[in-house]
């Protein structure tokens, strides 16, 4: 029997949400599986059927969260980009309030630490193409790198002072 795609997708949220909801609390050494069925109201079985274990559905989570992430972006910037340094900042600030409270943990100390770097990969390519880069501009890595790691830690230091 298959299942109804809504219900499937309800389920995977409400055990998403119920881990989110301790994982912010106690962080993911202390989120387990007992505690995230137990928070959804589902038994140990129905989580197998998603996730194979805490670390898969935190993988899946920041994917989904990057992928909406990424289509937002694509979306406010697929005409052209703003044309004052302001005007990004205040686009990205947006964007990125969309999505404020994911965001501000994973990338704080009790986050995961590969999600910057997650972040990054994912968000990568679609710069270049907005920005207009080709891979033949030189140190294009550097500047990249350098981008992402002030936007970064531009976003903690905006989440962590208000």
């Amino acid at each position: 029997m298959k299942k109804q795609p809504e219900l499937t997708a309800r389920t995977r949220k409400k055990l998403m949400d119920a881990f989110w909801d301790i994982y912010c609390e106690k962080g993911i050494h202390q989120t387990t599986v007992g505690a995230v069925t137990k928070t959804a109201c589902f038994n140990r079985g129905t989580f197998y059927e998603y996730f194979t274990d805490i670390y898969d559905l935190l993988d899946q989570l920041e994917n989904d969260l990057l992928d909406s992430l990424k289509e937002q972006t694509e979306k406010r910037f697929k005409d052209n980009l703003p044309e004052s340094f302001q005007e990004y900042s205040k686009a990205c600030a947006e964007i990125f309030s969309l999505y404020e409270d994911k965001l501000y943990i994973l990338l704080s100390s009790q986050g995961d630490p590969s999600f910057a770097a997650k972040l990054q990969k994912k968000m990568q390519p679609l710069m270049f193409s907005i920005m207009g880069f080709s891979d033949e501009q030189p140190h294009l890595d550097y500047l990249i790198n350098f981008g992402f790691s002030t936007l970064i830690g531009m976003l903690g230091h905006w989440y962590e002072t208000g």
